[in-house]
Parts: structure tokens; sequence; C-alpha cells
């Protein structure tokens, strides 16, 4: 099993529960400052590591132990990981994500402002330290109830073997945006030849696409499957909110702690090809339910922008055949 800890940084209360959890630090004492600068990532990460799922250890009985800092987004990017091993066949069996963030004290959360927000480590990491150790007794109770949930997992049948994820031999595409409701449902659409490439769309075909439009805050994170393509690579729309910097780490790292080689992820943005229209359409629609106003604005920055849409499926397309290089590095471009 892989278990999960996560908080905002993957830097304090989950590398301290971890760290509990792996028998790396007392809990019938006071954690002292040596206690905790001497385990791994304690408040060492930078904004550059949220997202990214980071091993801390493996434990007396054999489980995997994780940090991930996800910052104020705990349900979106549990919704990620699960979303995304669901994807490649792994059994949702082998990930227990356990949320560290309420054990964090006000003591806590101003040191490690200062320590990694500031970056005055000199500074904040004494505060953050102090307010670590009287977070302890609370992060036991928590590294408990994770280690009774590993322990009261489903047993799995005699002879049954388990996950092999990445089996499959073609890579699994994914458009993502802010709400997987507009720009990826229409890019996933010219990818699979649902919308014409040679014309720009009538408003009529693009509103008929299943999901355009329809999808709501509480499926944010989840991949959406589009269908497969003439190639036999799987087409997802995902919807990352605010957090497409670190939660596309995320994704990576699921695959990353599987075993899954990068290769089976082509992950592209579909957002930034689309204009202000389109947002502030999506706001009115699917963030206020004001649809009548806000899904015709969507349209008209679709549609004006469906050239720059039909040439990122063309070449995502492209790519995930292996006849052409990622784009910009895999997360798309702007205009």
């Amino acid at each position: 099993m892989k278990i999960i800890y996560h908080c905002y940084g993957g830097a304090h209360s989950s590398v301290t529960a971890a760290a509990i959890h792996l028998g790396l630090i007392p809990t019938d004492r006071l954690a002292t400052a040596a206690d905790l600068e001497g385990l791994p990532f304690y408040d060492r990460m930078v904004r550059a590591d949220h997202g990214r799922i980071r091993l801390m250890g493996v434990d007396p009985d054999g489980h995997q132990v994780y940090v991930l800092g996800r910052r104020f987004m705990p349900v979106i990017a549990e919704r990620v990981v699960r979303g995304v091993a669901e994807v490649y066949g792994i059994d949702p069996d082998e990930i227990l994500l356990v949320n560290a963030l309420s054990s964090v004290n006000l003591t806590m959360k101003l040191g490690g402002f200062v320590s990694r927000g500031m970056l005055l480590p000199s500074f904040g990491r004494p505060v953050v330290e102090r307010g670590t150790a009287g977070a302890v007794r609370r992060l036991v109770e928590i590294v408990e109830a994770a280690r009774h949930r590993a322990a009261m997992r489903p047993p799995r049948p005699a002879g049954m073997k388990r996950s092999r994820p990445g089996g499959a031999d073609r890579p699994k595409v994914f458009y993502h945006c802010f709400g997987s409701a507009h720009s990826s449902i229409v890019a996933a659409a010219l990818h699979l030849g649902m919308l014409p490439e040679d014309r720009v769309a009538e408003a009529g075909e693009i509103v008929a696409l299943t999901f355009y439009d329809r999808i709501d805050r509480n499926e944010l994170g989840t991949p959406v499957f589009m269908g497969r393509d003439a190639g036999g690579c799987e087409v997802y729309a995902i919807g990352l909110a605010g957090g497409k910097d670190f939660l596309t780490r995320t994704m990576r790292s699921v695959l990353e702690i599987f075993g899954i080689p990068a290769e089976a992820m082509v992950l592209h943005d579909s957002l930034v090809h689309v204009g202000a229209w389109t947002k502030a359409g999506g706001v009115l629609s699917r963030r206020m339910g004001l649809i009548r106003l806000g899904r015709p604005l969507t349209l008209l920055g679709v549609r004006r922008n469906y050239a720059h849409l039909a040439a990122l499926a063309r070449r995502t397309r492209a790519e995930a055949w292996g006849f052409g290089p990622p784009l910009d590095g895999g997360d798309g471009g702007g205009q």
C-alpha cells in the first residue's frame, strides 16, 4: 500500500506524521529541534516541490509512506490521485490518503509562513519547530487512525495478483483546464474527431457534446473519459481549478510511484488557448449557476479561439502517436 500524508506544503505536518508512522521521531517526549531537523524534507520544501509525492520510507508492514504538499486543495488533490490511479488500472485499495493539516496549530502556521513562504528559515524554523512539538500528540492520533485503516483494507483473495498498472501500449491523453467543462472538452472532442477541424464548429455542435458546460465543481480533479482515438489512445478531460502548476506534478507523481513510465501520459493545458470570454462565461455558468448568461460567452470565446484548439489537438494527437515532439515541455503553450 502507498500511504500518502498530505498538508499545505508537504514540509511540516505531513512530514512529521510520516516520521511518526515510520518511527523516525520519539512520541513519548517532546520532539526536539534536532529530531525534526534530521527528518527528510522537514522545512525544506519550496513551491516548486508542491504537488510532488515524496517517499519518506517503508513501514514494518511493507507499506510505502509518502508526503505531499497540495496547498489549499485537499479534496481536489485526492480526486486527482485516485482518478489518475483508476485510469491506469491501479487498485484503489493500494492507496491511502491522509490529511495531516488538521493537526496544524497557529504557531506552526506562523513559523511555516515565515520559513517557507517568506524564505526566512533562520527566523521561521524555530517557531515552526516549537509548534510541531506541540502538535505531536494530535499527529499520533492521525497516524494511529491511518494504521488502523491500512490494517482494515479488504483482504486479497488467495492467488490474486497485485494490480499491474501501466500495461497499455498506448499513452493516455489528458487535456486540462480550470473546470473540465469548456476548453478541455472541446480540445478532446477535436482530438477524437467529434468536432470538425477544417472549419469553426457551430455553437449547436459544441453544446451537443456530452460534457460541454455540464461538469460540476464536485467533479474537479476527476478525469472525464471522452473516448479512444484512432491510434488507440484513451482521451480524458480534467479540471484542476487554480492548481494546474502543482496538480500536474501530482498527476505525473502517481505514475512515478507506481513505476509507470512518464511517456504513458500526454498532458496539455487547453485553457491557455482560449480567451477571457470563455473564462468569464465559465464563472457565470458553472460557479454562479447563471447558465443562460454564461454559456453563450463560453461559446463566443471557444469559437473565436477554435483554430488554436484545433491546432493543439492535432499536435497532441501526433505526439501521442509518436509522430511529434512534446508541446512546451508537456504542459501546452499560450497564444
